[in-house]
């Protein structure tokens, strides 16, 4: 059985899962303006070792990364450490958008050419805890949780 944070990790990851493969790379928050609550690693940061950013108090630091068997320089994977926040990620390679919020994370299509796509950039966002949230471009400087990942991924379908 699943305890109630767990259940809250597992449905936003199945709000992820959904809300992926509709985005197929054109649009959402991996290739458009980041929401509150979110941090994007791209570029030269892909596949370098102990890459940190802070969001919202939560530090995230990036490491071990998987490079492609066939494409020295290309990466499929990593691991992460969060602290101060739980956090739920999404992954671009090619066209493919990956979902998840644990560590580590390989991409699920394997780790040679055999259509398997390097990482392009990862946006981390904080969890919401539950409860009440700010709406986006809030001035209210007591609003001090973000919007649900199911609620961002919401607005890019």
């Amino acid at each position: 059985m699943l305890k109630p944070r767990n259940l809250l990790g597992f449905t936003f990851s199945i709000s992820l899962i959904a809300a992926g493969s509709a985005m197929g790379g054109g649009s959402g928050v991996n290739n458009g303006p980041l929401p509150d609550g979110c941090v994007k690693f791209q570029g030269q940061e892909i596949g370098e070792e102990q890459v940190a950013k802070t969001v919202a108090g939560a530090t995230i630091t990036l490491f071990d990364w998987v490079e492609k068997t066939d494409a020295p320089g290309e990466f499929i994977g990593f691991s992460f450490i969060v602290e101060g926040g739980n956090v739920v990620f999404s992954v671009k390679s090619g066209k493919d958008i990956h979902e998840g919020s644990s560590s580590p994370w390989v991409n699920p299509n394997g780790t040679d050419d055999g259509g398997t796509k390097a990482i392009s950039n990862i946006v981390f966002c904080i969890e919401d805890g539950g409860g009440p949230v700010a709406p986006m471009g809030s001035d209210d400087p007591a609003a001090t949780r973000f919007e649900s990942w199911g609620t961002i991924k919401a607005r890019f379908e």
